[in-house]
């Protein structure tokens, strides 16, 4: 098993084989996350932005040669803070028949290396309030609670 980071090339996969099954899973949780009918085509210009970005990490987990799970990682920093360079996860997705085998945890030691690395001083994630799995999963690595984001419907 093996963990590479993603290039140019990748876009289309990380679009249709990763962030749309994540994308359509999020759906259930609110009408906030109702995908349009051409998500899947905005994703993948959406990743070859983000794969050309200096500040942002795709990394692929591969088993055997195979693509099986993913994590996009967001370098930035809060100036006016004390302890204000932060890496963000801001996607991370197991394939279903690849679950519970360590590929997350796998890729999370991987961003928080890339973290350690660039000097940040925290690694911040976010989930959807009703994803009891997704929260569990971060704080059995150790994350904790720190702020609550709230939406509100303008539609």
């Amino acid at each position: 098993m093996a963990i590479r980071e993603a290039t140019d090339e990748d876009a289309r996969l990380l679009a249709t084989e990763f962030w749309f099954p994540l994308a359509e899973q999020m759906e259930a949780y609110t009408d906030l996350n109702e995908l349009r009918d051409d998500a899947g085509e905005h994703a993948v210009d959406g990743f070859e932005r983000l794969l050309a970005s200096d500040d942002v990490h795709v990394f692929l987990r591969e088993d055997a040669g195979d693509p099986v799970a993913f994590v996009t990682v967001e370098l930035g920093e809060h100036p006016s803070r004390e302890r204000g360079r932060y890496a963000s996860i801001n996607d991370l997705y197991v394939k279903e028949a690849h679950r519970g085998q360590g590929h997350g945890t796998a890729l999370v030691e991987r961003a928080e290396a890339l973290a350690d690395r660039e000097d940040c001083d925290f690694l911040k994630v976010s989930a959807e309030w009703e994803n009891r799995p997704a929260r569990e999963f971060y704080r059995d690595r150790g994350y904790e609670p720190k702020q609550v984001t709230f939406a509100k419907p303008l539609y």
